[in-house]
């Protein structure tokens, strides 16, 4: 096939763990069916245990919620919010994002494979297009698409409650400094822990959308995140939600365990990181 083109990528459809084996025979990405069966099956240590494997791997992985002989998302994922967890997690993952015809309209209908011609009676579901517009915007930003992606650890509050390990999270960033913070908690209960980002995750104020009221000083290259306490701010905006939040740099780097966070059943966060700017000390008074 590449012989006749030489852009021809190719695709294996995988099943019992075989991906990596399909890869190693030739093909450029293999269906992530693993992600699939502990998204399904909501297990969020399985997810954090195959996350974790070699990045060029991840790289390789097609991810995917729905396909020709499996349940619609909308009916296997059983809610609206584990829905657009599960999405969240999948596709800001590193590698190819997979979208099944009605999966972002929330169709539950199945498509007949010998007509593949869907119903045209069912309708279309808002709340599901709704949260699809806000996980594709996340998901186009070039750092997300193009960028390095890495798993955060996720750790216990300092009660040693166990819910953290509910708590799904990774960072996305690029040379410029874009970088955006995924915290899921993957989980029909609340859940509470700390997260620590990579310290070379490069992170900039060049998306800040804080106005400068004051003189502050030259805008800071892309850097990773300071191990100083107190050297850094970091501003956190949910592209989900469009709120805000402000974080020290040294404690999402791991300083006194992580930055802490609250979250409700299935609440899925994507946050646009940028550092606040740094205010200039005040000028020396001559005597």
């Amino acid at each position: 096939a590449r012989g006749v083109n030489p852009c021809c990528v190719l695709l294996a459809e995988s099943y019992w763990g075989r991906e990596w084996e399909l890869l190693q025979d030739g093909f450029d990405f293999a269906t992530d069916k693993a992600m699939y069966d502990r998204l399904a099956d909501v297990d969020p240590d399985g997810l954090k245990a195959h996350l974790a494997a070699d990045q060029s791997f991840q790289e390789r992985c097609a991810r995917y919620l729905e396909g020709h002989d499996l349940p619609r998302a909308a009916e296997a994922l059983v809610t609206a919010e584990q829905h657009c967890a599960a999405a969240l997690i999948a596709y800001t993952s590193a590698g190819m994002k997979l979208f099944h015809d009605g999966q972002m309209q929330g169709r539950r209908a199945p498509i007949p494979l010998h007509t593949w011609v869907r119903d045209g009676n069912e309708t279309r579901d808002a709340h599901t297009i709704h949260q699809y517009s806000r996980i594709l915007a996340v998901v186009g930003r070039p750092e997300v698409k193009d960028g390095e992606c890495r798993a955060c650890e996720t750790t216990a509050s300092m009660d040693g409650d166990p819910s953290f390990a509910n708590i799904m999270s990774q960072v996305c960033w690029d040379a410029e400094g874009r970088a955006t913070l995924v915290i899921v908690n993957y989980s029909p209960d609340k859940a509470t822990g700390h997260v620590v980002v990579p310290r070379d995750a490069l992170v900039s104020d060049a998306t800040s959308p804080v106005p400068c009221t004051r003189s502050f000083t030259g805008r800071p290259s892309a850097g990773p995140l300071s191990e100083a306490e107190g050297a850094q701010r970091v501003l956190l905006r949910d592209l989900m939600s469009n709120e805000w939040h402000e974080r020290d740099s040294a404690v999402l780097a791991g300083l006194h365990g992580g930055a802490w966070f609250s979250l409700e059943p299935w609440q899925a966060i994507a946050y646009e990181m940028s550092l606040l700017p740094m205010p200039q000390p005040p000028p020396l008074r001559e005597e």
